[in-house]
């Protein structure tokens, strides 16, 4: 019953999360993900600087501020040479045709740093 909770809440978070930073959700299943991803880094760090979140409304909560944080530190890493091609975390949807093209012109031998 608490795996079933514990998905739920994740499930929330990530919805919750995408709408708070105004991005479109790519799947209920990319959600969860996020949610319960948000769920560890959100508890782990609200206990390191005190606070206990307890019961549904607190880990949920703990878990919106996870997911957030998550979505932030993921928005700062550099693109790479499919950032373009895969664009779902932007929210953007590619047809099969233009994700095909783009993997297809050779993208990551120019990405690679040269030894």
């Amino acid at each position: 019953m608490e795996l079933i909770f514990f998905l739920i809440i994740g499930l929330l978070a990530g919805l919750a999360a995408n709408a708070l930073m105004g991005r479109r959700s790519g799947s209920i299943l990319m959600d969860l993900v996020l949610g319960v991803v948000g769920a560890f880094v959100g508890g782990w760090l609200l206990r390191a600087v005190g606070f206990y979140p307890f019961g549904f409304i607190g880990s949920l909560i703990s878990a919106i501020i996870g997911a957030i944080i998550v979505l932030w530190v993921v928005g700062l890493l550099p693109a790479t040479a499919t950032a373009g091609c895969v664009s779902n975390l932007k929210g953007n949807r590619l047809s099969r045709k233009q994700t095909r093209n783009c993997f297809s012109q050779a993208n990551f031998s120019r990405s690679l740093p040269a030894d």
